[in-house]
This record gives structure tokens, C-alpha cells and sequence, in this order.
């Protein structure tokens, strides 16, 4: 009998082990030790991320998040990254990520694309309601306002070349997103390029219409790559379960986003400035595009704009820049 019981104690033993074996190699642990730790701007392209921690997709794979403060320029975004401050980082401007990868080859890792196309206005151009400014070509000798930001400079030396002027035809105006409205009100700038949900926030309390939407797509192409979701390239090799599992969750956010838009205002009103729900029911998004989606024509686009507007870009592809399972 206490042979029997021995060799029955050895044998839950031994599934005991299998099983925790099988967990711990899964990557399914009730939660890890440190939190991912991730720096963002408050903007609507974070859409997919708020879908998954909303239903607890990071939860469900045994991830802590830790979400920095928020921050105004990508460039800071990515210094936290490259500084050890931050594991990961939320819908950055792409230029940010191709020139920290330009110093340091594989420093970042891209694990979810950010689009802009002809049928959103997620960045748009916006003028004073009673302004006399009716097309691009009415931008000379004014001022544009646009976040600090190297990509939307970029954009702007980009516009001011299509109508035919030159750089310094139009004077462009670093603005903080936090001010940027009331700098249109006051006078103070002519017109400004912004990312949603400025622009929109602005035309619903009158002080703005739009002059143009989607200017990037009217310089490159229909559907353009204008920001990515990154990890750092330390987190992916140093923790390749942790990363897996961030960017299964991260897609997840992308699938429930596709299957149930309605719940997207709900969400834009809570993380973002859009705190009127009619107003962010009105906020448009981009879309989002899977790491193993069609998208190298595209950023070819992307890095042809760059060039036009002066920007120095290596020659880069966008799977230079992806995120491969178990790097």
C-alpha cells in the first residue's frame, strides 16, 4: 500500500511539473514581476492599445502595464525608450523611430503600424472660422502652427514645396497641442497642422474649420504609414515571452477595434482631450496595420515624402524596422 501511494505521489509530482513547465514556457504567468513600461502622447492613435487594456487582453496574458506620463514631441517619446525609462512606446511619429534606428540599428522594434488614409482626417490642416485662407496656396507669408514634432515639420516643408513656394515662404510656428487652439483663437498663428483630436475639439467650439484633411496622403499616397507602436530592441531580447505576448495583445486591440468601431468614442472620450462625448464621437482615427500586413510599398511612399521635404533618411525598409517573433 505505501509503495502504491509512493508511485501515485511521483506521478502527480512529475504532472504537476509538466504542467508548470508547459505554463511557465507558454508564457502564461499570473503576472509578471515588473510592469512593461510604455511612454505615449495623448492622441487618438493609441485606440488599439485602450481596446486591449479595456478587455483585459494584457490582463488575460499575465502583463503589467505601466503607462509614463504623457508627453508632447516623439522625440521625447523615444528618448525615454533609448534612455531605460520605458520598455516600449505608443503610436510614435515614424520619423522619430527611422532616425534613432539610422544611429542605432535595431534600437527599436515596430510591432504595430499607424495609417493614414484619403477616407479619415486624423491629421488635418485647420483655419480660423473667418479666415481668408481657402486653399494651400493661400499658406504664403502666413503662419502655421504645428506640433513639435521633426515628422510634421517635415510635412509642412513638404506642402510649402508642392505649392510651389519656397521652405521659408510659409513661417512655421512650433505649437504645443495643449495651446494650439487657443493660439488659432488669439490670432496668433494662420493656420496649423494637427493630429486628432485638435482638430476636431476646435471646429466643434467654433474657432475653426478645416482647410484640408489628410495632407500627408495628398503629398504620398492614398494610404500612408505615418507612426508606429515600438518596443525597444533590449526588451525584445532580453524578454522575448513578454514581448510576444504585448504584441499578441497589442493585435487583439486592433481585431476588437475593426469588429466594434461604436465603442470608440466611449474610449476617445476617456483617454484622450476629447472629453464631450458628442465631440469625440466625431474624432476620427486611423487605421492600423498588422506587422504582417502589405506595407512595403507604402513606407516607401513615406520615405520618398521624407526625402522631398529635405529630410536625410537612410535607405530603410519597413521590414529593417519590424518586430519578429523570438529576436
Amino acid at each position: 500500500m505505501n509503495r502504491r501511494r509512493s508511485v501515485v505521489a511521483v506521478a502527480v509530482l512529475v504532472v504537476t511539473l509538466g504542467v508548470a513547465w508547459w505554463v511557465s514556457n507558454r508564457g502564461y504567468e499570473t503576472s509578471r514581476r515588473t510592469p512593461i513600461r510604455l511612454a505615449y502622447a495623448t492622441q487618438v492613435s493609441n485606440l488599439p492599445f485602450f481596446y486591449a487594456l479595456e478587455n483585459g487582453e494584457f490582463a488575460r496574458r499575465g502583463l503589467k502595464i505601466e503607462l509614463l506620463p504623457p508627453m508632447l514631441q516623439a522625440p521625447d517619446i523615444v528618448a525615454a525608450v533609448l534612455g531605460g525609462q520605458a520598455d516600449g512606446a505608443l503610436d510614435t511619429a515614424l520619423l522619430s523611430i527611422i532616425q534613432a534606428d539610422q544611429r542605432d540599428p535595431g534600437v527599436l522594434r515596430v510591432v504595430l503600424w499607424t495609417i493614414a488614409s484619403k477616407d479619415n482626417a486624423f491629421m488635418r490642416i485647420v483655419v480660423p472660422v473667418k479666415s481668408n485662407i481657402h486653399s494651400l496656396n493661400d499658406l504664403r507669408g502666413r503662419r502655421l502652427g504645428h506640433f513639435p514634432s521633426p515628422q510634421l515639420r517635415a510635412i509642412c516643408w513638404a506642402i510649402a514645396k508642392r505649392i510651389g513656394a519656397a521652405a521659408d515662404a510659409i513661417t512655421l510656428q512650433p505649437t504645443p497641442p495643449t495651446a494650439v487652439i487657443e493660439a488659432l483663437a488669439a490670432g496668433e498663428i494662420d493656420a496649423a497642422l494637427v493630429l486628432e483630436p485638435t482638430g476636431t475639439i476646435a471646429i466643434e467650439r467654433g474657432i475653426a474649420r478645416s482647410l484640408t484633411d489628410s495632407p500627408v496622403v495628398d503629398l504620398a499616397h492614398d494610404e500612408i504609414p505615418i507612426g508606429a507602436f515600438s518596443l525597444s530592441g533590449a526588451f525584445c531580447t532580453d524578454h522575448p515571452e513578454d514581448a510576444r505576448l504585448y504584441v499578441e495583445a497589442l493585435e487583439a486591440g486592433v481585431a476588437l477595434l475593426r469588429a466594434n468601431p461604436r465603442s470608440a468614442p466611449g474610449l476617445i472620450a476617456k483617454y484622450t482631450a476629447a472629453k464631450n462625448p458628442d465631440t469625440a464621437a466625431k474624432v476620427t482615427y486611423p487605421r492600423h496595420w498588422l506587422r504582417r500586413e502589405a506595407i512595403a510599398d507604402h513606407f516607401d511612399y513615406f520615405m520618398n515624402l521624407l526625402r522631398e521635404s529635405g529630410v536625410e533618411v537612410p535607405k530603410l525598409a519597413a521590414s529593417d524596422l519590424a518586430y519578429q517573433d523570438q529576436e
